[in-house]
């Protein structure tokens, strides 16, 4: 596989304090990454720089080999292609499910849209309550729609931050599972932010354990597991 994102000796401060310090990280196609680690250590922090919602102070970020910011060349949020899921949802509540779906899909040609709104529902097997308002639905079923919406447009790139925290534990589970044979049918690269293990070893095909701005360690769920680098990663683990 070739790399998706490569970032190298990333350093990100605010209010000139460095909350990010000379972290690395490559990221390959269809590649599910976990960045795992307590409240405060960055992880939200770093998915803010990717998105480019947070300016670096050094360092260089490239997404398909395309320089994204490297301390002076920067490209908006809006121009690099990158979806973001919040923990929240972030859905209209004013627009049915299939309007939160199509918003923001780049085309003017209504059938194409309407068609890629139900192709999308029905990957996320939504496919029979698109006239539904975001309200008259579980929390596991937003979820999904704001997976459907994210994917509508084909990012280079998905960030979730906390994906699954305000959903039910009967059902996240099963939620995990269908999201993440979604995201391997359809070739997704895809960062997530958790604190929970049992998420990150569900989830992800490879986590990076944050601790104070830096990645303590990087690898497959097994060799973080068995063969951990330092005695905070086997702590945490």
């Amino acid at each position: 596989m070739s790399c998706a994102l490569t970032i190298e000796n990333l350093t990100c401060q605010y209010q000139t304090q460095t909350v990010l310090e000379s972290l690395s990280l490559t990221v390959e196609h269809g590649e599910i990454v976990c960045l795992l680690g307590a409240s405060g250590c960055g992880k939200t922090t770093l998915l803010k720089a990717i998105a480019g919602l947070l300016p670096l102070a050094s360092g260089t970020m490239t997404l398909n080999c395309q320089t994204i910011d490297n301390g002076k060349d920067w490209v908006p949020p809006e121009k690099r292609n990158i979806g973001m899921i919040f923990q929240d949802y972030a859905l209209f509540p004013h627009l049915t499910v299939e309007q939160n779906v199509g918003f923001g899909l780049r085309t003017s040609n209504e059938a194409e849209k309407a068609n890629k709104v139900a192709e999308m529902l029905k990957l996320v097997k939504l496919d029979e309550l698109g006239d539904r308002f975001p309200h008259q639905l579980s929390g596991g079923q937003q979820q999904r729609v704001a997976i459907a919406r994210s994917l509508a447009y084909k990012p280079d790139l998905l960030l979730l931050d906390e994906p699954f925290s305000n959903i039910d534990t009967q059902v996240r589970h099963e939620l995990i599972r269908e999201i993440r044979k979604i995201f391997k049918a359809q070739g997704v690269t895809a960062i997530f932010v958790t604190h929970s293990r049992e998420e990150a070893f569900a989830f992800s095909d490879k986590m990076a354990v944050m601790n104070n701005g830096v990645i303590e360690q990087f690898g497959s769920a097994s060799e973080l597991y068995y063969q951990p680098s330092r005695k905070i990663v086997a702590d945490f683990l």
